[in-house]
C-alpha cells in the first residue's frame, strides 16, 4: 500500500510541485515530501536518484521534527532509571561485568557519537549567511569527535578486553588490566594527550560560537545535565562519592548492575544532546 501511495504522490506531483503523502496508516505518520522532478527520475529509470531524492526528504522530516526528542527522552529516561529496582533483580550478573552486554553497548553508543559528529565534518557546507548560532566550526567538531572516541576506547580498556583475561571473581566478572596486557600502553597516553592538546585549542579558538551557542540556548544542557546526574548515581553505587551500594543490595540489584545502567543512560542522553545540537537550528 505505501509504495502504492508514493507511486501516486509522484504522478501527482505534475500538478502540484510538493505533495504530502502518509506512509504509515495507523498511530505513526511519516511524511514526504515528493516533489516532481522524481516522476522523471522514475521515466529515465534513474532509480538510484530517485531513492536517494526520497531519503534526503525523509532526513530533512526528522531534522524538522528533532525538538520532539527532547520531552520524549527525559521521561523516558527517568522511567527507566525508576524501572532499575523492578527490572535489575531478574538481569544475569554477567550484565554488570567490565566486558559484559551493557559495556560493550556503552562503548557502541559513545563509537556511533563520534561518526555522528565526524559526519558532520564531511558534510557540505552550510549557507555563508548562517550566524554563529548556527554554523558549527569542523575544528570544534573534530574536538568533539575525539572526545566521543576517547572514552570509547577506555570503555574497552583500550582493546584490553580483547585479550585474554587475567583473572575470574564471580560476582566482578573478568579481570582485565590496559597497563599489564597492553605494550603500547604508554604511547596511548603520548597520543591521547597529544590530541587533547589540539582538542583543547579547537574549544578555546572556537570560544565565540560557544558563547553564541549558549545565548539562544542552542547548547544541550538539559542533556548535560542528565548524563551528570546519572553519572553521579554511578558513581554513588560503585561506593565512591556515598556508600549506597548497600541499599541497591538491600532491594536486589547489584551494585555493578546500577552502575553500568546509569552509565549506559547517561550516553545516551549525551548522544541525544549532541543530535539536537547539530541537527536544530534556532
Amino acid at each position: 500500500m505505501s509504495t502504492f501511495l508514493v507511486g501516486m504522490s509522484s504522478f501527482l506531483s505534475l500538478r502540484k510541485p510538493c505533495i504530502s503523502t502518509f506512509i504509515f496508516r495507523r498511530a505513526y505518520y511519516l511524511f514526504i515530501h515528493l516533489h516532481s522532478f522524481s516522476f522523471y527520475a522514475i521515466l529515465r529509470k534513474n532509480y538510484k536518484y530517485y531513492i536517494m531524492s526520497c531519503y534526503s526528504q525523509i532526513l530533512r522530516e526528522f531534522v524538522m521534527r528533532i525538538d520532539l526528542l527532547r520531552p520524549v527522552w527525559h521521561p523516558l529516561t527517568w522511567l527507566a532509571f525508576i524501572a532499575l529496582p523492578f527490572i535489575g533483580p531478574h538481569l544475569p550478573l554477567y550484565f554488570g561485568w567490565e566486558s559484559g552486554p551493557f559495556e560493550l553497548f556503552q562503548a557502541f553508543i559513545l563509537f556511533i557519537g563520534g561518526c555522528v559528529s565526524f559526519y558532520i565534518v564531511f558534510r557540505p557546507k552550510p549557507d555563508i549567511s548562517l550566524s554563529l548560532a548556527n554554523a558549527v566550526p569542523k575544528a570544534l567538531l573534530l574536538a568533539i569527535t575525539f572526545i566521543w572516541w576517547f572514552m570509547c576506547l577506555r570503555e574497552l580498556s583500550w582493546g584490553a578486553v580483547f585479550l585474554s583475561p587475567l583473572g575470574f571473581d564471580p560476582i566482578e566478572g573478568y579481570k582485565f588490566s590496559a597497563h599489564e596486557q597492553l605494550p603500547y600502553y604508554t604511547a596511548i597516553h603520548i597520543v591521547c594527550g597529544i590530541l587533547a592538546f589540539f582538542s583543547f585549542l579547537a574549544i578555546i579558538r572556537c570560544r565565540y560560537y560557544l558563547l553564541a551557542y549558549w545565548k539562544v540556548r542552542r547548547f544541550p544542557l538539559p542533556e548535560v545535565i542528565l548524563a551528570v546526574v546519572m553519572q553521579l548515581f554511578a558513581t554513588t553505587a560503585e561506593g565512591h562519592l556515598l556508600p549506597l551500594s548497600s541499599l541497591w543490595l538491600a532491594v536486589g540489584v547489584p551494585p555493578q548492575i546500577v552502575e553500568e545502567w546509569c552509565e549506559l543512560l547517561s550516553y545516551l542522553s549525551l548522544l541525544v544532546g549532541q543530535i539536537i545540537f547539530l541537527f536544530n537550528r534556532r
